[in-house]
């Protein structure tokens, strides 16, 4: 197109803009996971300094027990989904990312605690047999 066929489509003498500068940025799911698994993950590790400090000072921290407990939990299912939503074709994310080894790390780490769990309470219930008998 020449430069006059250009600002006549338009009417005001510039070119069109192209599409990838007006397209906004999808949301995919990986995407949302990952910011999920990241705000989860900041406000358990912001959590241990300030228990600390209400344990010293003896305030009432069940609240922060409680909340850092379940964003924990959800740390670690985020992860798992941010994981897994980037496992599909056209995620848009590299594997080889911080945010994605961090990811690893969760999972491995909550399958190791809740392994070590498991182990407890069948070590814990065969005591207590052995205990009756």
């Amino acid at each position: 197109m020449e430069d006059a066929d250009i600002a006549s489509t338009t009417g005001t003498g510039h070119a069109p803009p192209l599409a990838y500068a007006t397209a906004t940025r999808p949301r995919t799911p990986a995407r949302t996971w990952g910011r999920v698994f990241l705000a989860s993950g900041a406000y358990v590790l912001a959590c241990i300094p300030v228990v600390l400090v209400f344990e010293r000072l003896h305030w009432e921290d069940a609240i922060l027990h409680i909340t850092s407990f379940l964003a924990c939990c959800a740390c670690a299912v985020s992860a798992l989904m941010y994981v897994q939503a980037g496992r599909t074709p056209g995620a848009g994310y590299q594997t080889n990312s911080v945010v994605y080894k961090l990811a690893c790390l969760v999972i491995l780490l909550t399958a190791a605690a809740v392994l070590t769990l498991g182990v407890f309470f069948v070590l814990a219930a065969r005591m207590m047999r052995d205990f009756d008998s």
